[in-house]
């Protein structure tokens, strides 16, 4: 599996609402779909963040946000925290400290 240490970290992080919104596994990618091949979205109730893991033109990224408020207010954006690896395990363990240890 492409994204094995990521989807690992995922799987043991106690993470609910998780969507797999990723292209990495189609047989046949489009040029925009080979850019953003990896973008996961879950919810972190245990550390009351909502996470983004993507993997976009070559950048490993994480985004997390306040839970509990609605995405369109001013809060929402301002809880936003945007978290940059150069590497699919250095994503791993950040997602583990993000998460609390969770992962």
């Amino acid at each position: 599996m492409k994204y094995k240490e990521i989807y690992d970290a995922i799987s043991s992080s106690g993470c609910t609402n998780v969507e797999d919104r990723s292209y990495w596994h189609l047989p046949k990618m489009d040029s925009v779909q080979k850019c953003y091949p990896l973008l996961i979205v879950m919810d972190s109730p245990r550390t009351n963040l909502r996470v983004r893991v993507r993997h976009e033109l070559g950048v490993y990224g994480i985004v997390t946000a306040e839970l509990g408020l609605r995405s369109d207010i001013d809060k929402y954006c301002k809880s936003m925290r945007r978290y940059i690896f150069q590497t699919q395990k250095e994503m791993a363990d950040g997602l583990f400290e993000i998460l609390g240890g969770a992962a």
